[in-house]
């Protein structure tokens, strides 16, 4: 008698013990929602560049097989910033730029700061890759940008907070 009810306080141990578990692992995704949910409202102005279809800025470049840059010259563009960022005390040119695309990657999607390097010059912002990929993204991610003066500002100040914004 003694073994049969051993396994039936066992039995309702474990159930418990699994209710609790569940429990803390509804718990803990709740916990990690609440996170994701504040970086969504800084990022959500960039959720739309997860299309294919998006419109690009800038030029591509493929230098050899394992090297790709990414030109772009807003100074030479029909709407380009440059007076707008002249009157707010910017270099305007490339180091600008260079500001404004960093800020929008920490702002969404960080890990491509890690696959590319930044070479500003003074009239525009060449940016360099072993992939083209990033690159494709950054000028889907500057379309975005020059269409959205909001998320602009929003970059910018990510940067500027950052040291990264001239």
């Amino acid at each position: 008698m003694n073994f049969y009810n051993g396994c039936g306080a066992f039995k309702i141990g474990m159930v418990r013990m699994n209710t609790v578990i569940l429990f803390i692992l509804l718990v803990s995704c709740t916990n990690v929602s609440d996170e994701n949910q504040e970086n969504k409202n800084e990022s959500n102005k960039i959720q739309i560049l997860q299309t294919d279809y998006m419109e690009m800025r800038g030029e591509i470049v493929e230098v050899s097989a394992t090297e790709f840059r990414y030109d772009y010259y807003d100074i030479y563009e029909k709407d380009s910033h440059y007076e707008f960022f002249s009157n707010k005390g910017y270099q305007g040119g490339g180091p600008t730029w260079e500001g404004i695309i960093y800020g929008a990657l920490k702002l969404k999607n960080p890990n491509v700061l890690i696959q590319i390097r930044f070479d500003p010059e003074g009239e525009g912002l060449a940016i360099w890759s072993s992939t083209r990929q990033p690159l494709e993204f950054i000028a889907k991610l500057v379309y975005t940008i020059k269409n959205d003066e909001e998320l602009m500002i929003m970059a910018m100040k990510k940067a500027e907070k950052d040291g990264r914004m001239e």
